[in-house]
């Protein structure tokens, strides 16, 4: 595997868990995530697929914690495989009782956002 950012990403299906707040049934269209690089904070869009490095006004932002997963996409392969920014550790199997934010689906709504019809 390369590094995620480095990954071109295919349209397959996510798992329909979507970050949510805690005790609530509402969905959360924004997550903080750490850019690996950087190692700063930037802010993603899950529904329109928009990376931004100042977070939005008057939205709520689920926020980045030890606990939270990068679900990516291996065209090599055709595996999803799984990143952790705050350990930068990598596996091909879905780790357990953490937040999985689908940057695969992210990635492939951005694509398809930049693409000319």
């Amino acid at each position: 595997m390369s590094q995620a950012q480095d990954y071109e990403c295919r349209s397959h299906h996510v798992d329909e868990q979507e970050p949510r707040i805690p005790g609530s049934s509402t969905r959360l269209e924004w997550v903080e995530i750490i850019e690996p690089r950087t190692r700063e904070r930037m802010y993603a869009n899950l529904v329109t697929g928009e990376c931004v490095w100042d977070p939005p006004a008057g939205v709520r932002i689920k926020r980045t914690s030890e606990d939270q997963w990068w679900e990516l996409f291996d065209p090599n392969t055709s595996r999803f495989y799984y990143y952790s920014a705050a350990s930068q550790r990598t596996v091909w199997h879905r780790p357990q009782n953490c937040d999985i934010i689908p940057l695969a689906k992210l990635q492939t709504l951005k694509q398809n956002t930049e693409s000319p019809r």
